[in-house]
């Protein structure tokens, strides 16, 4: 978001299979870390740079706590290189983790069946209405 609009979107399928949701939010953790770097750079040569870190945001805690602590577990040794990018543009401020919920998450509603009125709130929510 930027200015309080989306900018940048994106789905697709995974190239490779998730043994776990730790690893699949890794993947989509450094995808969209990838796309933040672009997105920064573009953003700098239009004289738009910005001097804090970019927040990702992240429906999964347990991810959190590895980006932040530099924690491996059992279930983080198959994903290292996804592990090690991520970690090290959060020790470097390129991006920041910031956690939130499944029903705050506005891309929910380009992703998932909603009902009626939880689909109206992320449509708002992502100034599409």
């Amino acid at each position: 978001m930027l200015n309080s609009g989306l900018v940048v979107w994106g789905s697709k399928k995974q190239a490779s299979t998730s043994l776990s949701s730790i690893e699949a939010k890794f993947i989509a953790s450094m995808s969209t870390t990838q796309e933040l770097i672009w997105l920064r750079g573009f953003l700098s040569s239009i004289n738009h740079l910005s001097h804090i870190a970019t927040p990702l945001f992240i429906d999964n805690q347990r991810v959190i706590s590895l980006i932040k602590n530099s924690l491996s577990s059992k279930h983080s040794k198959h994903i290292e290189l996804c592990y090690y990018f991520i970690c090290e543009k959060f020790a470097d401020r390129t991006i920041a983790t910031k956690y939130i919920s499944t029903d705050e998450q506005l891309t929910d509603s380009l992703t998932k069946t909603l009902t009626g009125i939880k689909f109206k709130k992320f449509v708002e929510g992502l100034s599409f209405a």
